[in-house]
């Protein structure tokens, strides 16, 4: 099955143990019993329960109020003095309130946003804009907001040209054989939001990896539909970059009619047969998409004849925006 449509991403406080007070040698039977009672009265500081690692928000237990014993009776005198009354403990502390989670962190980010997002993303582009390190790969957008009902998977590509293009077409068979060719991702919005087209072919053996790529500004044809199906062929001027290489000018040629073999050769209007290509380049060269003529389309250079390499699952063309 090929890879595209097709992009997922608490502590317990020390108790001190109580100082100990080395009790003198000599102390009357009365006081030292008034001694345990303020130790047994006083009370020891609540804290928060803890559960899982994480503090409940409950309240700590109150001291119990001690009381002194009375003094014991004198050999025959008179009754000895009362004991002194014990301290009241120290009224515990609640535990600390648990947090509600009131939006997106970088443990709750969604595989699709990346660490620096909040949710689904529009585009490719977006994604690669608040996280750059984020791999390419299927990820999941939402081309036409954070309330589109209907968010797509498709593939990002994050290497090629600086990264964030959205795959929006990959021919899905070697032999395609139409005129009438749609979008993989039919989202208008994601087409009218993008200024820049990337062609390349790709391996969908090796995680769609580009290559024989070519990046310039997006046609306004191709905002409309897919150039695999102009008709008339259209020769457009545009600036490309081919393969990380300096912009320059080429022909960008694109249409369902015949031509004779080069991407240079005119086209032959009165039959079909289907060419993409950059004039002059090393820029991927896609014909025979509109004909059942041979077994496979071919995906060669635009420098060479168009049926020097037929296309196969590491040879894929495809169509990217941003």
């Amino acid at each position: 099955m090929r890879p595209f449509v097709v992009g997922e991403r608490r502590n317990a406080g020390d108790v001190g143990s109580p100082g100990r007070r080395r009790a003198g040698l000599r102390v009357s039977f009365g006081t030292a019993l008034a001694a345990v009672a303020v130790v047994l009265g006083g009370a020891v500081a609540g804290c928060g329960s803890v559960s899982n690692g994480l503090p409940k928000n409950d309240a700590g237990a109150g001291g119990s109020a001690g009381s002194g014993a009375g003094g014991a009776t004198g050999t025959g005198g008179e009754h000895g003095p009362g004991g002194a009354s014990g301290t009241g403990g120290t009224p515990g502390t609640g535990g600390a309130p648990t947090s509600t989670d009131a939006g997106a962190d970088a443990a709750d980010a969604p595989r699709e946003g990346g660490a620096g997002c909040t949710g689904v993303q529009a585009s490719c582009a977006a994604i690669h804009a608040c996280d750059a390190t984020m791999p390419s790969g299927n990820y999941m957008i939402a081309p036409d907001g954070p309330t589109d009902a209907a968010p797509v998977l498709v593939f990002c590509d994050m290497a090629i040209a600086g990264g964030g293009w959205t795959v929006i077409y990959l021919a899905d068979n070697i032999n395609l054989n139409s005129t009438a060719i749609p979008y993989t991702v039919a989202s208008q919005r994601l087409r009218d939001n993008s200024t820049q087209a990337l062609i390349a072919f790709r391996n969908l053996n090796l995680n769609m990896v580009g290559s024989d790529w070519a990046t310039f500004d997006l046609p306004a044809a191709w905002r409309a539909s897919n150039p695999l199906t102009a008709t008339p062929p259209q020769d457009l001027t545009v600036s490309a970059s081919v393969n990380g290489g300096l912009p320059a000018l080429a022909q960008l040629r694109y249409g369902i009619a015949n031509f004779a073999a080069l991407c240079d050769d005119a086209w032959i209007t009165t039959s079909n047969y289907g060419r993409v290509c950059l004039q002059g380049t090393k820029a991927a060269l896609y014909s025979g998409f509109t004909t059942p003529s041979g077994t496979t389309d071919y995906c060669a250079l635009s420098t060479d004849v168009y049926s020097t390499r037929p296309c196969s699952d590491m040879i894929r063309f495809s169509i990217a925006v941003r």
